[in-house]
């Protein structure tokens, strides 16, 4: 409540946009979008009486109030669904979508039947192109004082190996081989008919044929396992046979651009010779704030890091709505829990812009609930949410305690199948625990010392 009751008074203070010389400033939307996030963590299970009464001992020492409610509180999503609905009615912002062009691929038909038979209003799939409406919010092409999508973000940044994009690319092309991502996250992917992934049969056999759609190709060379995939996996992951086009570099030597990148033992994505532990560890890594154009032998192209998009906030909405039971009025905004207009149309938003079809039907709770926190997980791959969903859920012990698999990574080229092959993965750089007590870091002891009356997180 403190924290919120500063942020209105940001409100009250702050422009409602800013200058493109000082993009970065906040606004009055940037309040608002921090506000949203804070309601809907508080109104989380894990923070509002979910957690099992593990921590029913944890109280403050002056007056024995307990430092996480114990008791469900229905009004709290209520709170968030109102903070969300607040900033859907500046009507300032916007999914940022890409106008379909030739060589946009065709959509799957249950994209097109589910949204004749539950359409939006805000733009219509057919109209878009899926692939350059998500690639073009995080790699460059678009400025981010022209991206309605983009409630608040941090400076643009442009060169250096320090860069995501830097840590992303492949050594001969002067990265680090770094961002590497898990075969849960390439699962987490839907097929581009919105279907859920299932590993296909032969699936380490070559597609045998380029593909070619939305200025991006899918060579040879790719493994079935890697085909027929939703438009967010070929902007998010870099795989074994990804290319990488990097044609800012100018130079003669032909095999520093249009790399087609092999994570094999003997392949050409090895560490670079003063970064010995800088390799690929799972076959997988983060392509999403890379431009096709993105060489270190060349340059990068300047890109910022939304902290605040739109897309959370109709998310946020969705979840807070789907939860909600009976009818919250704050100020003048009425929410009312599973209304199933308002929750599809948010939700809806998301999935026709990545080229997937639409709900057509409100599930149960439960079931939303779940394509919820799968939406939560694909839309924001790698942008810092997944870790405090996972806590404010209650997910966090389950998810983060289970093995780390990944590519076989050792297996050499004439081993195409065994490297294919899903592995778990046991060095060092794979190995990850969650207990109780992370929920939560430690008080320093030197702060405790200088304070008799703080109370130490649990399990620490």
């Amino acid at each position: 409540d403190y924290i919120c009751q500063n942020l209105e008074k940001a409100v009250e203070y702050l422009y409602s946009s800013r200058p493109t010389d000082q993009i970065t400033i906040p606004t009055q939307g940037a309040a608002l979008a921090t506000l949203s996030r804070v309601r809907l963590y508080a109104a989380s299970p894990w923070f509002n009486g979910g957690s099992g009464g593990l921590y029913a001992d944890w109280i403050r020492k002056s007056d024995g109030v307990h430092f996480i409610s114990q008791n469900k509180d229905n009004e709290k999503w209520g709170k968030a669904a109102v903070a969300a609905k607040r900033v859907m009615n500046t009507e300032l912002y916007h999914l940022y979508t890409a106008k379909r062009k030739s060589d946009t691929g065709q959509l799957p038909e249950a994209v097109t039947q589910a949204y004749a038979a539950r359409p939006i209003s805000q733009f219509n799939p057919t109209d878009i192109d899926p692939y350059r409406s998500y690639a073009e919010i995080f790699n460059g092409d678009v400025p981010v004082e022209m991206n309605e999508e983009v409630i608040y973000s941090c400076r643009p940044t442009q060169t250096g190996k320090d860069t995501p994009a830097g840590i992303a690319l492949p050594g001969v092309m002067g990265g680090m081989n770094g961002l590497n991502l898990t075969q849960d996250v390439a699962d987490a992917f839907y097929m581009a008919d919105g279907s859920n992934y299932s590993l296909p049969a032969n699936h380490w056999e070559p597609i045998g044929t380029d593909k070619k759609f939305s200025g991006y190709t899918l060579k040879a060379n790719a493994a079935k396992m890697y085909d027929n995939r939703e438009m967010r996996f070929y902007v998010s992951m870099g795989f074994n046979h990804c290319l990488w086009p990097g044609t800012s570099y100018s130079g003669n030597d032909n095999s520093l651009k249009n790399v087609e990148v092999q994570y094999y033992a003997d392949g050409n994505a090895g560490p670079p010779a003063n970064f010995a532990v800088d390799y690929n560890h799972t076959g997988y890594t983060c392509k999403k704030y890379v431009h096709p154009e993105d060489n270190l032998k060349g340059s990068l192209k300047p890109k910022s890091f939304p902290i605040y998009r739109y897309a959370e906030i109709l998310l946020n909405y969705a979840e807070a709505m789907n939860e909600l039971e009976g009818t919250y009025t704050e100020g003048d905004i009425t929410v009312t829990g599973r209304d199933e207009d308002e929750i599809l149309d948010a939700f809806n938003q998301i999935r026709y812009r990545a080229g997937l079809p639409g709900l057509t039907a409100l599930p149960s709770r439960e079931e939303m609930r779940e394509l919820i926190k799968h939406e939560r997980r694909v839309e924001f791959v790698c942008e810092g949410h997944r870790y405090h969903d996972l806590r404010r859920w209650g997910d966090a012990e389950h998810a983060y305690n289970k093995p780390v698999l990944g590519m076989n990574i050792k297996a050499r080229k004439s081993e195409r199948e065994a490297f294919h092959t899903i592995t778990t993965l046991n060095d060092d750089k794979s190995r990850r625990y969650f207990d109780y007590k992370n929920n939560f870091c430690p008080i320093p002891k030197s702060a405790m010392n200088k304070n008799s009356k703080l109370v130490q997180n649990p399990g620490w």
